[in-house]
């Protein structure tokens, strides 16, 4: 650890003490660089609901996959009851699919909620 220099503010002190504590906890600090433009052109391909692959040529392939990410994650998108495929309305990508492969989540709206519940008794 570093000397401590007698002129440091208040607020160094309190990072450098957090900084500790996380450490103690098992956290490590890492600094991510993203490409603004890449990260951007990613966002829009995953918002229009483009595929991560392929990537177009002359991007930074880390920023433009947190950017699609990002893009996917926000994207608007119709949510089913997986028992009876009613729509059960909107919500974020994020929210009720899996981004990786866009597969919806399973959900089970109240009508078919004793369905299912009947379908495990007699099981």
């Amino acid at each position: 650890m570093k000397p401590q220099s007698p002129h440091r503010s208040a607020v160094a002190i309190r990072q450098e003490s957090y900084r500790q504590r996380k450490e103690e906890a098992g956290y490590r600090r890492r600094t991510l660089w993203l490409h603004q433009d890449s990260e951007q052109r990613g966002y829009e391909h995953g918002f229009n609901g483009g595929a991560l692959l392929p990537m177009p040529e002359g991007v930074d392939q880390f920023s433009y996959s947190a950017g699609w990410f990002q893009g996917a994650g926000d994207r608007r998108m119709p949510v089913f009851c997986t028992c009876c495929q009613n729509q059960l309305g909107h919500g974020t990508a994020r929210d009720f699919y899996e981004l990786t492969t866009m597969r919806p989540y399973e959900l089970i709206c109240d009508e078919c909620v004793p369905l299912m519940e009947e379908h495990k008794r007699g099981s």
